[in-house]
């Protein structure tokens, strides 16, 4: 695991637009995890789109510019982490624990929306469409075209020779949230899921048995006093040591200390109950 921060590290020191979002995370899954903690999958397809919508058209953002200008660097970060487990090729169930627990937040998104973007193998396997993507862009090229979009997002414009290119941007840096998401909801908010389930099932049991076993306890009480429990318990062990003091056992010191014990709690029930 310690080699694999260490892999993860140099890959962030290589992967360009580094900002300062999520403090110094190297782990790519705790980015991915940390970007849908911030907004549902419908929120950041949103603002995706609106961004999009703005660059392609005669409009430009005159409010809500810092919510803008955060999540274009939410998903500049999230470009450099799906960069890194691409080239690490390590997927979640092979890299590194994550701190603190992570929620699946708003819908599900339905498989008609799934199907628009991506194919049956890029669903079933997410991971493929990190491979497919850069291979064909480097992450400096898809950063730029990023960066672009919201440039012309920003500002109103008649860049109508660039609405094919940042089409293809759009598209592509949906499929890539879409993915994230995918790589979150069935692995990484799901293994949470079953820590928790399991969580719960350990103190449920832990809960039944100590449970049962003063429910034992009070049925021992009430049918024989715990008086007669404990003389009957010291008259058995003063018979055996004197039918037996040629012979003890060499564990005779463990089972006096055992007999003790059992005879300080019937002691303490003895003390602080009522004796009928």
């Amino acid at each position: 695991m310690e080699n694999l921060q260490s892999v993860y590290k140099g890959y962030f020191k290589k992967a360009l637009q580094k900002n300062p979002i999520y403090g110094e995370s190297t782990n790519p899954y705790e980015i991915i995890s940390n970007f849908f903690d911030a907004a549902s999958i419908e929120d950041h397809l949103l603002l995706l789109r609106r961004i999009y919508k703005n660059a392609i058209s005669l409009k430009s953002f005159n409010r809500d510019i810092a919510d803008v200008l955060y999540r274009y660097k939410l998903i500049s970060q999230l470009l450099n982490a799906t960069w890194v487990v691409y080239k690490t090729d390590v997927k979640f169930s092979k890299s590194i624990g994550l701190s603190g627990k992570h929620k699946l937040k708003g819908k599900v998104l339905s498989d008609t929306k799934l199907a628009a973007y991506l194919k049956p193998d890029e669903i079933v396997d997410p991971y493929l469409v990190f491979e497919i993507l850069y291979k064909e862009l480097s992450l400096y090229k898809l950063q730029d075209q990023l960066y672009e979009m919201l440039n012309l997002s920003l500002c109103s414009n008649e860049h109508a020779e660039e609405q094919v290119k940042i089409k293809k941007v759009y598209k592509s840096l949906v499929k890539v949230l879409i993915c994230c998401w995918l790589i979150f909801k069935n692995e990484i908010a799901s293994h949470h899921t079953t820590e928790t389930v399991i969580e719960s099932v350990k103190e449920n049991e832990d809960r039944g048995f100590f449970t049962s076993v003063n429910d034992s306890l009070n049925t021992l009480i009430k049918t024989r006093s715990p008086v007669k429990l404990s003389m009957s318990l010291r008259k058995m062990l003063v018979d055996y040591t004197l039918y037996n003091a040629n012979g003890l056992p060499l564990d005779f010191e463990e089972v006096v200390s055992d007999y003790y014990r059992l005879n300080n709690f019937l002691d303490h029930v003895i003390n602080n109950g009522n004796e009928n």
